[in-house]
């Protein structure tokens, strides 16, 4: 079956219909519609899904030619038609997540500067993933294997926890450890 160029992205999110999404590109579309206003690195992406580099930049660059993904500063993220077309491909299954640490944050210390101090970094064996915004909350996001740990920080709190991927509660912990240690670092500094 021959492809059909498609032209130019429609300037309208929704004004022409959406293409026939192959399973690559639908499993792009649900991982990147994990979470509320999410974006995800490159590299992220690539390790989260299991595809090849230039595999993943093909169907990227399709999704973006349609519409359906964007490309800014932070990672890819959806375009209203992505999320409009992920109604119809699905989304990931969600994982239950284990609470490793909640804590409240120091008075002085304001939910975007340890944003600011954690975001895009790699931690040991964890490699950065993505980050989200929900209402009032940041979240930032990183792989340990196919697990996802996640900081949620939002005024005056700071959650850590780690997707449920069926290993020991022991691994999740262990692959906390280094972030925990990071936000530590942020409590000792912010106290001086």
């Amino acid at each position: 079956m021959a492809e059909v160029d498609a032209g130019p992205a429609p300037t309208h999110p929704l004004a022409a219909p959406l293409p026939a999404l192959e399973e690559r590109e639908r499993n792009v579309l649900a991982e990147l519609g994990r979470d509320v206003d999410q974006w995800v690195s490159f590299q992220g992406l690539r390790r989260q899904l299991g595809v090849h580099q230039q595999a993943l930049a093909r169907v990227l660059r399709r999704l973006a030619e349609h519409g359906l993904v964007a490309h800014e500063g932070k990672g890819y993220h959806l375009t209203t038609a992505g999320h409009a077309a992920l109604r119809g491909a699905g989304r990931a299954p969600e994982r239950p997540v284990l609470p490793v640490l909640q804590a409240l944050l120091p008075p002085h210390v304001q939910p975007r500067d340890v944003a600011a101090q954690l975001s895009r970094r790699w931690f040991g064996g964890l490699r950065w993933y993505g980050q989200s915004e929900g209402p009032g909350e940041t979240s930032l996001h990183w792989m340990a294997g196919q697990a996802r740990v996640t900081v949620r920080v939002a005024p005056g709190s700071v959650h850590l926890e780690v997707e449920d991927d069926g290993q020991p509660a022991a691994a999740a912990f262990a692959a906390a450890r280094p972030v925990l240690a990071a936000l530590s670092e942020i409590y000792g500094a912010s106290a001086s």
